[in-house]
């Protein structure tokens, strides 16, 4: 129960910043690309700014991780050399060498 609460509530989170970010810059052209992680997860990076204040003085802009059953988990990222470093808003972190953002999605998946 306790863990089906957590979930809905981060899915909300997830669904109010990127929401607020689309409002925030209704000017600027949104633009995203993604990594299929593996087949139940891809992760979105766009050029929304990060408006979680704990993190997005280093990290700028907003990231997301969805998976095929439709939990999301937000974060926010910046460009390391060649690498895109990912702060998840629970805590961790990622990095994906950049160039993986690139690769076509495969047909039918998330």
């Amino acid at each position: 129960m306790v863990r089906m609460m957590l979930a809905e509530i981060k899915k909300i989170t997830g669904l109010v910043l990127l929401f607020i970010s689309y409002i925030s810059s209704a000017e600027t052209p949104i633009k995203k690309l993604h990594y299929q992680y593996n087949d139940k997860v891809v992760i979105w990076i766009t050029n929304q700014l990060c408006i979680d204040k704990k993190i997005n003085k280093e990290y700028p802009y907003i990231a997301m991780a969805i998976r095929v059953d439709g939990d999301t988990m937000p974060g926010c990222y910046k460009n390391v050399d060649d690498d895109i470093k990912i702060q998840w808003i629970g805590g961790d972190f990622s990095v994906f060498p950049a160039n993986v953002f690139l690769i076509p999605l495969l047909k039918n998946d998330v």
